[in-house]
């Protein structure tokens, strides 16, 4: 009977730890994407003040 219920905490926490896992890789997206949308900002900014409007 423990056995099983130690066995169920195992699973358990393995199942969290890949919840994590993916939530960390979700995370690190998002913030690749505002790298992203930042780096396109700033390429637009030095294109708009290279006009000399």
């Amino acid at each position: 009977m423990t056995q099983d219920k130690s066995m169920n905490q195992i699973q358990e926490a393995l199942g969290q730890g890949l919840k994590i896992g993916s939530q960390k890789e979700e995370l690190e997206r998002m913030v690749n994407d505002r790298r992203g949308i930042r780096k396109k900002l700033e390429q637009t900014e030095k294109f708009v003040s290279d006009q000399d409007l």
